[in-house]
């Protein structure tokens, strides 16, 4: 009976994350894992079997309780990570890999698929989805010979363990990381509400001072207000050395994820891994794609290193140090511009920023996002929010909130379909999205937030709202089979709502007063930010060609020899001096090494090209023009990866991509 009311909760509008976190039934996780991975075994088994005469489209389309109760249990291991679950997901995963391997190089299987592509009447959408099937195929290499997939087996096997070995290693040295300030007047700059959510996170661990750590919340405000330059330098180093030594160094997991990846590469017959992980995306080639963010790269050197020189002469130094310079950054945007970012603050509070993010949801697209009262059933972390997302009346999704640090959480922010859409010809589920971030909560007064936490908010409920705004009654067309250099459009895009004076009217007002935030800040905050952009792009520039550094690279044989060839190429990013013993960001680059970006981490910065072109389409007509927002949710949002990448952008611009709106965005000449 266990299992069955486990499978049954699988299927529930809101699931209860409460029910499956309980000792009890994680005590019987290994078991239902095991089981419901024997049934799915053997109801592969028979697909794979299958006559010509039973293919049809629905023997392909399957709703899966394995896949959607591991993806609760990985859930639990991001937001309440402890060694019970790590465990059940530990020995449980490479039964799980193997399966998927078992499907991913099954000529059986495939050539049914071709079958059904070939002889079945299909629908359009139901084409597509059997067409993206065959297209994996392809792409994992179907077509090799029985020795080289079990090569590749292989390596999927093992990839996937450094991957969680890598996770785990950042996350538990961040956690070790733990700085009391004795002295306030070391923080007399700081914003007076993170100065008191320090003191509370500081009593609740028995001290009177003022606590903090290297979460995304915490970090920064050391970096900007701490007025000692050798503790902005010590938590500067610790940040870029994380997972860097002892228990937790991951220095021999990166050179052997990358040497993976690269042979599995060569197996598929590309030339580089780079090479092999483009080839389902928008970008050409690596070369191509290396030489234009080269390009770029020229002209915003240019831009900061004007920046450190005005820098330095206004503040008369010999030198700048990369600690130093959002400290010396936030003191000449107060002289020369007159503006300071903590004043942003107390017109960001937590719950009107959330009320005003549905209110421009429902004013650019008319989906109601609908809160419900329902807390208990997820009650594995405080304040979890959860909604109807509703579409001109119609439910569409099941939404989740979890916005406040614990720990044990992954200290960054990420979007999560925990279930995907399904509906078939006798049930409709509805997709169960989530956002994660990690805001340190006010337990004693309103949480304010700052522009970057806002971004944050705006940036992943756009995932979720492209995930969940899927026409398609077919969730294998999500967002998360579209071209992956795309995926970054609409959240990218979104962060422009957090800036424009008509999108701010909506939630920016002074906690104390409740008066609306004057159009003269945005203007003072929009001059001064143009200041620093070019140092900002610059490492953002610096990350994205590390990341096909590595994947383009003939790998040596040793760490060593690995670390002397990064260092050489962080060379052309010194215009700021960091402590090379240190600076060591890669160690703990989870986007390519324990998340699915690897060679292709420069998304961020292409769907910034593309977003400055589709946000120019709002300026033109307005921010909250309908005729521009409904094209935009027909054209891309709903369309999930009903069409190629190109053709969805190309059905909305009526133009090719232009880089000219990218460089002006940022006034680079």
């Amino acid at each position: 009976m266990k299992k069955e009311e486990l499978k049954k909760k699988l299927k529930e509008n809101i699931p209860d994350l409460q029910f499956f976190y309980k000792e009890e039934n994680l005590s019987f996780a290994p078991q239902f894992l095991e089981e419901l991975l024997q049934e799915e075994k053997e109801d592969f088994f028979k697909k794979e079997e299958m006559k010509e005469e039973e293919i049809n489209f629905e023997a392909f389309h399957e709703f899966s309780y394995l896949d959607v109760y591991f993806s609760f249990l990985d859930h639990l291991d991001s937001v309440k990570s402890n060694d019970r679950v790590r465990k059940v997901i530990e020995d449980f995963e490479p039964k799980y890999i193997e399966f998927s391997n078992e499907v991913a190089y099954s000529k059986k299987y495939y050539l049914k698929l071709l079958f059904c592509l070939e002889r079945c009447n299909l629908d359009g959408d139901q084409k597509r989805v059997i067409e993206q099937a065959l297209k994996y195929y392809h792409n994992r290499g179907i077509h090799l010979d029985t020795e080289k997939q079990e090569k590749i087996k292989k390596i999927n096997q093992e990839l996937s363990k450094m991957s969680q070995d890598f996770e785990h290693n950042v996350l538990d040295d961040e956690l070790e990381f733990e700085y009391f300030f004795t002295d306030e007047a070391l923080l007399w700059e700081m914003p007076e509400d993170d100065i008191k959510i320090a003191h509370l996170r500081a009593k609740e661990k028995g001290k009177e001072w003022y606590f903090f750590d290297l979460s995304y919340s915490s970090y920064p405000l050391v970096l900007a207000y701490c007025v000692d330059s050798e503790i902005r330098r010590y938590f500067y180093n610790s940040k870029n050395n994380k997972a860097s030594k002892w228990k937790y160094d991951n220095s021999e997991i990166i050179l052997k994820t990358l040497q993976l990846r690269r042979e599995k590469a060569l197996l598929l017959g590309y030339n580089n891994y780079a090479e092999y992980s483009l080839s389902l995306k928008m970008a050409e080639s690596p070369e191509k794609l290396k030489n234009m963010i080269e390009e770029i790269q020229k002209k915003v050197e240019i831009k900061a290193q004007e920046e450190i020189k005005i820098l330095k002469e206004f503040f008369s130094l010999q030198e700048i140090n990369t600690w130093d310079t959002w400290y010396y950054l936030k003191k000449y945007k107060k002289e020369k511009y007159g503006f300071e970012a903590k004043v942003l603050k107390k017109y960001f509070e937590f719950e009107s920023v959330l009320s005003g993010l549905w209110k421009i949801v429902k004013k650019l697209y008319d989906i109601d996002v609908i809160p419900i009262i329902w807390e208990e059933k997820v009650n594995y972390g405080e304040d979890i929010r959860l909604y109807e997302v509703k579409k001109e009346g119609k439910l569409i999704a099941y939404f989740m909130g979890d916005y406040f640090y614990r720990e044990g959480k992954r200290g960054w922010a990420w979007e999560n379909d925990l279930r995907n859409k399904f509906i078939s010809w006798k049930e409709t589920i509805f997709p169960f999205v989530t956002n994660t971030c990690s805001f340190q909560k006010n337990k004693e007064w309103n949480t304010l937030l700052s522009l970057g936490d806002v971004e944050t908010i705006f940036h992943e409920f756009w995932h979720a709202l492209h995930e969940m705004s899927l026409k398609s009654p077919y969730g294998d067309l999500s967002i998360w089979s579209l071209e992956w250099d795309f995926v970054e459009l609409p959240s990218q895009l979104m962060e422009n709502w957090c800036r424009e004076f008509d999108a701010l009217k909506e939630f920016a007002y002074d906690i104390n007063t409740w008066e609306q935030i004057p159009k003269n800040i945005i203007d003072l905050m929009e001059e001064s930010e143009n200041f620093w952009q070019g140092i900002m792009l610059l490492r953002q520039i610096e990350f994205t060609l590390l990341d096909l550094f590595f994947h383009m690279m003939d790998l040596p044989q040793t760490y060593t020899k690995l670390e002397e060839n990064i260092n050489d190429f962080l060379k052309n990013y010194s215009l700021l001096k960091k402590d090379k013993e240190f600076y060591k960001p890669y160690l703990s680059f989870r986007h390519i090494f324990a998340g699915a970006y690897s060679a292709w981490y420069y998304s961020y910065m292409w769907a910034e090209i593309i977003e400055a072109q589709v946000f120019a389409q709002f300026k033109k007509h307005g921010i909250f023009d309908t005729s521009v927002s409904s094209k935009f949710y027909n054209s891309i949002l709903s369309e999930g990866s009903r069409k190629d990448a190109d053709i969805l952008l190309y059905n909305f611009l009526w133009e090719n991509i232009d880089i000219g709106f990218y460089l002006k965005k940022y006034k680079i000449n």
